[in-house]
């Protein structure tokens, strides 16, 4: 069985693989497509506000995310702002255990995520528990 690998691109090389992240992660910024563009998330990862990671199989990228360190008075949070790409099932488990040791060396408390319907297969059995859903009224 091959493994799959998850690395994180610092801001320097993000132009060398976002030919490749950007349609995957596109998957996933669609439901922000009123808050946000591709050019803005590019933006973001280059000025550091928001971190790309990708997710290899082989030579063959499978999946793309972002996340960003949010900082609280009592905390800081290690969130998952969007993932996208194909075979979920078979690499979220080890993409996970490197997310959350990257965010146990930047001294985040906790990993959290916003996340479709469809997550709530895949949330718990990667150890989140639900705290809240988010509505959204446009005004």
């Amino acid at each position: 069985m091959t493994q799959y690998s998850t690395i994180y691109v610092p801001p320097n090389q993000l132009d060398d693989v976002w030919p490749i992240a950007a349609p995957l992660i596109d998957l996933a910024r669609r439901r922000f497509s009123s808050k946000m563009d591709l050019e803005h998330l590019h933006d973001d990862i280059r000025s550091g506000a928001q971190q790309l990671w990708l997710v290899s199989r082989q030579d063959s990228i499978k999946a793309a995310m972002t996340t960003m360190v949010e900082a609280h008075p009592k905390c800081k949070v290690f969130r998952i702002m969007l993932i996208g790409g194909r075979d979920m099932h078979l690499w979220l488990q080890g993409a996970l255990h490197v997310i959350k040791a990257a965010a146990q060396r930047l001294g985040c408390k906790s990993i959290e995520a916003d996340g479709r319907l469809g997550w709530v297969k895949h949330a718990p059995k990667c150890g989140f528990k639900e705290i809240a859903r988010t509505y959204e009224l446009e005004i």
